[in-house]
């Protein structure tokens, strides 16, 4: 570094040195001479000190490093400085002569603002993350055509492996490159999908989707939506079977895709693959663990609808995506009512503080269901498609709370541990009475919700949950094949 910048000095001195001559000699030669030696001169002070403020420029030459270095020196050591008044001049903000307060306020508003300006890396860390950003394309190329030329499925775990640290989601591109689709209905092709090659692949589109979730949401464009519900699609398809539906990995991205995603299909389908990892009727087996952490991701769910005031607005629109997050608390509590799950020694302590946590859970319900005004939007006809959701919804609801009601009759924590509260109920006949009048014309008119019984209910009143459970749930399935056709109830 130190020679070009020698020969660099050695120019400038030689030019001064025969300007200076020349003016003593011819001054038109020296004025002309002069001129083009004042912009050489310029030219030479910008491409040095570009570096420093444009990284994009192309002049990088050893002199434009000892520039930046020293105006990275001096720019970090005054935000440095800076930081360092802003604690003094809040030391003295809390004066009791307000010109006083004023000033120091000022000058810390000041000096706060111009020291938030991001430091100056290292060159070295500068070219790295440069490098980074522009040889992200070629990364790919070069992954795609090892594995095109070798067919060789270790390729697939090389290219996970190098990309998944990358920004700007690069196994997305590489999917696209590989002709996996996505956005398309083709899964992939034929070589991809052989047995020694679908688990890497699967493990590829699962690293890929979490890529995608990691993008900020200020960049995620018109295509994150669709791309996401592909890809999720893809690992729910193509993960190993002897894995579902209790992919560790898969449920935590199935929860992140709920709590991230602004899309009615894609909220579905994660809060629906959640909920088949705790179907007390699937054959596959869950344990205590899964239980808990999936009735842990419902009750996330659930609240943050509630803190940002989504939740009617949600029911107002798909009423079936809030029941499906509540069709996950039943399904939690009914795998450990019925014996389904099995609680750990250590764990039986902590059995009531689950029953508390479902019971906080389910009883927020009644906020999650579409008012009767949404309903009955554009009576006499009324708002039949959010009607139909509800109906859909309840359908599948309905079944697993009147089991969670008799297995709570039969259980000793009908005094200790009211799971399912009368004004939940007594909101669900209203929501469904309403729902009613406006899909069957000919039923009763909707009316006011009942008003809810006494807190301290006894094994009788308990029972008569169950038995108003069972009536609410005949009384939707009985809708179905007027509704949807008689296909759908016999599944």
């Amino acid at each position: 570094m130190l020679v070009p910048v020698l020969l660099q000095l050695a120019l400038i001195i030689f030019l001064i040195g025969l300007v200076i001559l020349l003016w003593n000699l011819h001054t038109i030669v020296a004025a002309v001479s002069s001129t083009f030696t004042g912009l050489l001169f310029v030219f030479l002070v910008v491409v040095t000190g570009l570096p420093s403020y444009r990284w994009d420029c192309c002049y990088r030459a050893p002199q434009a490093l000892l520039v930046y270095t020293i105006v990275r020196t001096t720019r970090n050591k005054i935000a440095d400085i800076l930081q360092w008044c802003v604690k003094i001049c809040s030391a003295h903000t809390s004066s009791r002569f307000f010109f006083v307060r004023l000033w120091w306020s000022t000058l810390q508003q000041c000096c706060g603002m111009l020291s938030r300006a991001p430091k100056y890396p290292t060159w070295q860390a500068q070219e790295r993350l440069d490098l980074r950003k522009q040889s992200g394309a070629l990364n790919i190329e070069t992954a795609i055509t090892a594995y095109y030329t070798t067919l060789d499925p270790l390729c697939l775990d090389r290219m996970r492996i190098s990309l998944s640290g990358e920004t700007d989601a690069p196994l997305v591109r590489c999917l696209r490159a590989l002709d996996v689709g996505i956005g398309n209905g083709t899964i992939a092709p034929a070589a991809l999908l052989k047995q020694n090659v679908r688990g890497r692949l699967s493990s590829m589109v699962l690293t890929a989707l979490r890529q995608m979730l990691t993008v900020d949401s200020k960049s995620r464009d018109d295509l994150w939506e669709p791309t996401v519900q592909r890809l999720f699609s893809m690992c729910t398809v193509m993960v190993p079977g002897e894995q579902l539906p209790h992919n560790g990995l898969l449920l935590k991205t199935a929860f992140y895709i709920a709590m991230q995603t602004t899309s009615t299909e894609n909220l579905y389908t994660a809060l629906n693959y959640l909920a088949t990892a705790v179907n007390v009727d699937s054959p596959m087996p869950c344990d205590y663990l899964t239980v808990s952490h999936v009735l842990s991701a419902a009750e996330q769910w659930i609240e943050k609808q509630q803190l940002s005031g989504e939740a009617q607005q949600s029911a107002s629109i798909a009423p079936q995506n809030n029941i499906v997050a509540f069709n996950i608390v039943v399904h939690c509590m009914l795998c450990v009512m019925t014996k389904k799950t099995a609680i750990p020694d250590p764990q039986r302590d902590h059995f009531e503080s689950l029953c508390a946590r479902a019971c906080g859970a389910l009883s927020s319900l009644p906020n999650f269901l579409p008012p009767g005004e949404a309903l009955l939007n554009g009576m006499p006809q009324g708002n039949e498609d959010l009607c139909n959701a509800l109906s859909f919804g309840l359908q599948l609801l309905l079944g697993p709370l009147t089991r969670l009601s008799q297995s709570i009759d039969a259980s000793n924590l009908v005094h200790e541990t009211p799971l399912i509260h009368e004004d939940v109920i007594d909101k669900l006949e209203y929501v469904w009475g309403t729902a009613e009048a406006v899909l069957r014309p000919t039923s009763r008119s909707p009316g006011p919700p009942p008003s809810p019984l006494p807190q301290n209910m006894s094994p009788r009143t308990r029972l008569g949950i169950t038995s108003r459970l069972r009536a609410l749930q005949d009384d939707v399935n009985s809708l179905f094949p007027q509704v949807f056709g008689p296909v759908l109830v016999t599944a």
